[in-house]
């Protein structure tokens, strides 16, 4: 009985095959990387000789070419292991489809861990979620049929898993059948939103940041919490995206795309942008959702610590003493400027890289917040990704405003949202929550107002 190993190499993960005497008998995988031309990030899969894989490389910078940057990684993750499979298991004609203990074969690959196997065991440090499996096993459907309009693969093969009554007295003669794929794994339905950042834990958060972190972490974390902005916006933030209100004391703070983003710069629900053009039409010009731009209003005390964190970090003696910083800020810092603000003549993204300068990444933030939510004790869910982190924050922006009592329309306007349909999956009470509401409730009915679950 030979055994099968995951094994992480300068190259990425690898997987190697070893007899029963613990001898090496084959090494085998796919490299993939990233690389930038003109803006647009190609993800690039070769085989262990560097020869590119074709399909994949069609699929990932052609066929999804417009597709979310997140769309697009997954995408590339999936087609890793995809042909690692296929290379491991020296199936070549895969572009034919898979039959049916081909498909087990990937789908027991996929599950990664220790499996005992009849001819093969599998030793992987890796073990996926059936959630996981089963998106990967939806990009591998979509890239049959796009690459090779294949539909009729044993990943592709349905089966029944429920009957409805088509309702009415002849109900019976008009049952639906339900279907799901075959291949794919049970999962378990997640039928509550993610859980957020309470007041306290934001307190316990703060005060660490103030004793052992940088004044970068704590005006990130006030923006997402205090002020509900999303991670990609708050990365994307530029010098010009600031100026004075007409309120007394208060700042406007602009939400906007520009081509020199990067994926991790982009604001969800203001207008992409394509073209340097896009910043002449009108429609860029303009407020709202789907828009140019979004507007958040923020007080003096947020604007006193940018421009403190903007002092510190742009400091000319720090600056005079770290040649590479100089460049990398005048050089690899730099954003479109969309405005007409003269007096700033270069503008640069505002949240930077400690060590080397160029703009902080949404994957260097995590790996901050990863080491505060585990000083703090805060529980990191380990099955889907989009509930951790950043995002815990904006659902506590939302849920403060919850227990203030706010109606539906009002919260989807604190969260720039373009309607109320969307938000209701902010709401998020534990259970001391709906003990706290449901008391506020009480008393809201005894004095005649009316709550957030009356509007």
């Amino acid at each position: 009985m030979g055994v099968i190993r995951e094994e992480d190499t300068v190259l990425g993960t690898l997987y190697s095959r070893y007899d029963n005497k613990g001898e090496l008998i084959l090494t085998t995988g796919v490299i993939g990387f990233q690389r930038e031309r003109n803006g647009f990030i190609y993800f690039i899969i070769t085989d262990l000789n560097g020869k590119r894989i074709s399909a994949a490389n069609k699929y990932l910078n052609s066929i999804l070419k417009n597709s979310a940057y997140k769309k697009r990684e997954n995408a590339y993750t999936a087609l890793k292991l995809f042909f690692s499979c296929m290379s491991l298991n020296n199936i070549h004609t895969y572009s034919k489809g898979l039959d049916q203990s081909q498909s087990n074969l990937l789908i027991g690959f996929l599950e990664g861990g220790n499996q005992l196997g009849n001819a093969w065991d599998i030793e992987f440090k890796t073990m996926r979620s059936n959630n996981t499996i089963n998106n990967y096993l939806t990009v591998y459907r979509d890239f049959y049929k796009r690459i090779w309009n294949i539909t009729d693969t044993a990943l592709h093969d349905s089966k029944v898993i429920a009957y409805h009554s088509g309702g009415g007295m002849l109900g019976h003669a008009n049952k639906k059948a339900e279907t799901t794929f075959a291949s794919n794994r049970r999962s378990l339905k997640r039928t509550t939103p993610p859980k957020y950042i309470k007041p306290q834990q934001y307190e316990y958060i703060i005060c660490l940041i103030n004793k052992k972190y940088t004044l970068r972490e704590k005006v990130i974390i006030k923006l997402m919490y205090e002020y509900g902005l999303r991670i990609g916006e708050v990365l994307g933030l530029t010098i010009e995206d600031f100026e004075g209100s007409n309120q007394q004391g208060m700042y406007r703070l602009y939400i906007r795309n520009r081509l020199s983003d990067k994926p991790w710069q982009s604001a969800k629900s203001v207008m992409k942008i394509i073209t340097s053009s896009y910043y002449q039409k009108r429609e860029y010009q303009e407020e709202g959702n789907g828009f140019g731009f979004q507007k958040v209003i923020i007080d003096s005390e947020m604007m006193n610590l940018i421009n403190e964190y903007l002092d510190e970090t742009r400091d000319e003696f720090l600056l005079n003493a770290s040649p590479i910083k100089r460049k990398n800020l005048e050089v690899k810092c730099v954003a479109d400027k969309v405005t007409g603000q003269r007096e700033i003549i270069q503008n640069q993204y505002l949240f930077l890289n400690k060590q080397h300068y160029t703009p902080l990444t949404q994957p260097g933030w995590n790996s901050v917040l990863h080491k505060i939510f585990k000083e703090i004790n805060i529980a990191v869910d380990k099955v889907s990704k989009e509930s951790n982190l950043s995002h815990r924050f904006r659902h506590g922006f939302a849920m403060s405003r919850v227990r203030e009592g706010y109606s539906h329309e009002k919260l989807a306007n604190e969260l720039r949202h373009s309607g109320i349909g969307s938000v209701m999956i902010y709401y998020n009470p534990d259970e001391d929550d709906q003990i706290e509401l449901k008391e506020k409730h009480k008393e809201h009915m005894n004095l005649g107002g009316i709550g957030f679950n009356e509007q």
